[in-house]
């Protein structure tokens, strides 16, 4: 996301932080809600978001994963997020 010019923001800015932190609660719900239920069903799931900063709307086609150990148990999430705007 951060090389994404309509986000304009660094690694640096971006390492270490919450969606809370970084978009609006509007925007952060949706992605909490679809990390939130891979968590729960160790199922990975595909959502498209939309990210507005800079006053300008972005479109993300987001894939979250659950990351798992040598066990299989769930340590974490794993996932990407790709730029759809041009699409919508």
């Amino acid at each position: 996301i951060y090389n994404n010019p309509l986000l304009r923001k660094s690694e640096a800015n971006i390492l270490g932080k919450t969606d809370w932190e970084l978009l609006s609660p509007e925007e952060a719900e949706p992605i909490t809600a679809l990390k939130k239920e891979v968590l729960h069903t160790g199922i990975g799931k595909q959502a498209e978001v939309k990210i507005s900063l800079n006053g300008k709307p972005g479109y993300f086609s987001m894939t979250v994963e659950p990351l798992r150990d040598a066990g299989q148990n769930i340590i974490g999430l794993t996932g990407a997020g790709f730029d759809i705007t041009a699409r919508k």
